[in-house]
């Protein structure tokens, strides 16, 4: 049930009550109440009812139905234009050219006219209630304002939330309009019989470019907790400044010689399948790896902790030359006492047998419980895992990388050279400490 102004939309002219009955018809009265002036049957019983316009100049009524639709009346005449939403309506309300539809699957969804949806807003709860604030002297609608059943009163402009709020109580009615000598006022009935009046204040401004407005979030001002520096990092960062252009010259003389060699095993690969070791005959002699000037020895200074052991391996060269045996290692702990998580591959076509693992590091910093480890057999390409505990000495922070060598027993038969290694770096435990204070 609603009203339909006769001739100016004020609120002191005269209007019409209009409704719908039980057996799907819609009625509109006279001023008098006395008489009928307009009577239609519509396809289904109507719920919900939103009037726009002057009975003597244009008018729309639209009407929420029970079959879950929404229809369109224009001057008397039904519109063939239907809005389906995608659920039963609960709440209508017009915005603008658009109509809002608050649906039972916790959707706002705007719609033209013509039925097309233009906007969709998902809400986190039931909508109870919805009106529109209006402009008494354009009657172009400034926001949207919706109640929910958790006690929740939202104020959208557009598809953008202005404003949010709590009542403290689901809502029972809602309407928004003149109260007093207020113009824009929101009136709330609650489910446990409690009345709210909320006025609008004058300065309010409503915008539906909201999001050029927003500033930034307030995590931004929060400050970030930068880890204190330690010895290592500081000796890393004045090396790399002291020697950065022979550093990067050296990095780009293993990336070549790392290319041609990843080459050369697929191009191995693809004609005989024959392991990679093979074929690096130039590489074991010692030849360059590419057709260039080979750049100078750069002997870049660093600084080794006391007692260290000076192991003159390229873990590049070896890792390159030798893959019989395909070695990857992850480290795992705060120390001090960390545990390496090695994973072995027989990567040749034949079983490999009397394989041992030799770990080489710092005794002086390290404690290795087992640095010898026994591997009777090798099947091809099958992972094999094995966990090497190490211990770091009381009063140490860190030392170089810790070494672990594949080798046979015979060793000749592989030609002298191991069957593969990899070199693991340990973090620093003072570092990782630090992370939890």
């Amino acid at each position: 049930m609603t009203t339909l102004y006769e001739s100016t939309p004020d609120r002191s002219a005269v209007g019409m009550l209009t409704f719908c009955t039980e057996h799907g018809f819609l009625y509109m009265l006279k001023d008098n109440l006395a008489d009928i002036l307009f009577g239609i049957k519509l396809p289904s019983t109507g719920v919900q009812m939103i009037t726009a316009g002057c009975y003597n100049q244009e008018y729309r009524i639209i009407i929420s139905a029970r079959d879950g639709k929404i229809y369109n009346l224009k001057n008397g005449k039904l519109s063939t234009s239907v809005i389906q939403p995608d659920s039963l309506p609960v709440a209508i309300a017009r915005y603008n050219n658009n109509v809002a539809v608050a649906t039972m699957n916790n959707t706002i969804t705007y719609f033209n006219l013509k039925g097309k949806a233009q906007h969709l807003l998902p809400v986190t709860s039931p909508v109870t209630n919805m009106d529109t604030i209006v402009d008494d002297v354009t009657g172009i609608a400034k926001a949207l304002v919706v109640s929910f059943a958790d006690g929740h009163l939202r104020v959208y402009v557009g598809k953008f939330l202005q404003h949010e709020c709590n009542l403290h109580g689901p809502t029972t009615a809602m309407f928004c309009g003149k109260y007093g000598r207020e113009d824009s006022s929101l009136l709330i009935v609650l489910r446990d019989g409690s009345f709210q009046a909320r006025l609008l204040h004058r300065s309010a401004q409503f915008s539906e470019n909201k999001e050029l407005e927003m500033k930034p979030p307030p995590e931004q001002d929060v400050p970030i907790q930068v880890p204190q520096l330690s010895s290592v990092f500081t000796l890393q960062r004045r090396r790399e400044a002291k020697h950065g252009v022979d550093m990067y010259r050296t990095y780009q003389y293993d990336l070549v010689w790392l290319k041609l060699m990843t080459a050369r095993a697929y191009w191995a690969m693809l004609h005989n399948g024959a392991a990679f070791a093979n074929e690096t005959t130039a590489a074991q002699a010692g030849e360059a790896p590419v057709a260039v000037t080979e750049p100078e020895s750069v002997d870049v200074a660093r600084e080794e902790p006391a007692g260290a052991n000076n192991m003159e391996v390229n873990p590049l060269l070896a890792m390159l030359n030798y893959t019989a045996v395909r070695l990857t290692g992850t480290v795992q702990g705060m120390g001090p006492v960390f545990k390496i998580k090695l994973s072995l591959q027989n990567s040749t076509k034949t079983a490999l047998q009397d394989v041992y693992l030799v770990i080489h590091y710092q005794r002086e910093i390290y404690k290795v419980h087992k640095h010898i480890i026994y591997l009777p057999f090798l099947v091809p390409h099958i992972n094999y895992h094995q966990d090497i505990l190490l211990e770091l000495r009381e009063g140490e922070v860190k030392g170089e990388g810790i070494l672990i060598v594949a080798t046979a027993k015979d060793n000749a038969s592989s030609g002298g050279k191991p069957l593969g290694l990899t070199l693991i770096d340990i973090p620093e435990a003072q570092v990782i400490e630090g992370l939890f204070q």
